[in-house]
């Protein structure tokens, strides 16, 4: 979401600055707003998809069905971001399982039995 903030704000920012800088005599906005209007377009398209299976898929770990999302299409967006900003629930279960059977995640928060956060015994730590 931040990187897509960056891309879009990037690109209204380009859009205004070409807007006035290639304005017409007239006062009408130039030529040279085309191209970032159009990326801007292309963008928007290819991160639709991901964008709402990821909301969907939050929705779902906080026990919610995903139908709540048309929510945030009928201009209630407000709720959609409430109920994923809840606290992941035991029934989110009832959508399949976080992760595969047999497949134990690794990373923080996920270590080993027995395995402290430190460097592992007989590494030295710098």
């Amino acid at each position: 979401m931040l990187a897509n903030g960056i891309v879009v704000s990037v690109l209204y920012a380009l859009i205004a600055v070409l807007a006035v800088a290639g304005r017409t005599p007239d006062g009408e906005p130039g030529m040279a707003a085309i191209a970032p209007t159009i990326l801007l377009v292309v963008w928007a398209l290819a991160v639709v998809v991901p964008s709402i299976a990821v909301s969907v898929r939050r929705l779902h770990d906080a026990g919610h069905s995903g139908w709540f999302y048309l929510f945030s299409v009928f201009g209630l967006g407000i709720v959609t971001l409430v109920l994923c900003a809840m606290e992941t629930s035991p029934a989110a279960a009832t959508y399949g399982p976080p992760y595969p059977q047999g497949y134990a995640p690794g990373g923080y928060g996920y270590a080993a039995p027995n395995q402290g956060y430190g460097p592992p015994p007989g590494q030295q730590q710098y």
